[in-house]
């Protein structure tokens, strides 16, 4: 790319823009790396860059589409109306498995994944996350550590139904549901947050609740918590912000 195009989009003399190279400018080393000289004539002559325009339209279909799909997996494809109405192992287990996407996204781990292979994980690590938590309490006397373990494994294989039945509504999920999961937990599901819809504000509260409170292990903290959020909702008529969600975290933590 010569510095010539270079100068024309910053306003610049060839000279000026000579030494932004030496100095080894950001901006300088991102235009060579991104775009060509025909990309600079492009975008002077029509205000656009027209490979990138239909990138955009791509992207703008692939998230509408899996918008749509993602809100009929939870009341069009589920057992119940609406994931509030859920079993509250599966509610747990579901933003649990947000928190943990969130996760791998931020250590840019996905290209190596599959999402069913990460949904399957999940159910495996909060599980165990469950049953480690409740065998750091074991008694001393080995009669009653026996009875514990096999009421535990009991509810560890009654859990793991409990969740299954309801992972019907993944279903209709496709790949790309991956990359609309990425695009929305960027955000903390902030564009579900702003929305009317009861069903997705329940889903951006629960996640950010669980994430915020991700070292804490006692859910139902966690869905006390959620549930106050909510009912104050109900009373005040309000859009629930990020600042509600973090006093009333707040205010928890203060109580215990």
């Amino acid at each position: 790319m010569t510095n010539t195009n270079i100068a024309r989009l910053f306003k610049m003399t060839s000279q000026g823009i000579g030494k932004w190279k030496k100095e080894k400018r950001p901006i300088v080393i991102f235009v060579e790396k991104y775009f060509t000289d025909e990309n600079i004539d492009e975008f002077l002559e029509t205000g656009k860059i027209q490979k990138f325009e239909y990138f955009n339209t791509i992207q703008r279909s692939i998230i509408e589409k899996n918008q749509k799909i993602y809100l009929r997996s939870f009341t069009e494809k589920f057992r119940y109306e609406g994931l509030a109405s859920a079993y509250d192992i599966f509610i747990q287990f579901y933003f649990s498995f947000l928190v943990e996407l969130k996760e791998l996204f931020e250590n840019k781990n996905q290209a190596s994944f599959q999402l069913y292979d990460v949904l399957t994980s999940s159910v495996n690590n909060f599980l165990i996350k469950r049953y480690s938590k409740s065998l750091m309490s074991l008694s001393s006397d080995k009669k009653l550590q026996k009875e514990t373990i096999e009421n535990l494994n009991y509810e560890n294989n009654r859990d793991l139904r409990n969740i299954q039945k309801n992972t019907m509504c993944f279903n209709i999920w496709g790949e790309d549901m991956f990359f609309y999961l990425e695009y929305l937990l960027k955000d903390n599901l902030q564009i579900f947050l702003d929305s009317d819809n009861e069903e997705l504000i329940f889903h951006a509260v629960g996640f950010n609740v669980y994430y915020n409170l991700k070292d804490e292990y006692n859910d139902e903290i966690k869905d006390i918590i959620i549930s106050n959020i909510l009912e104050d909702k109900s009373k005040t008529n309000k859009k629930i912000t990020m600042d509600d969600i973090y006093h009333h975290i707040k205010q928890q933590n203060n109580i215990s």
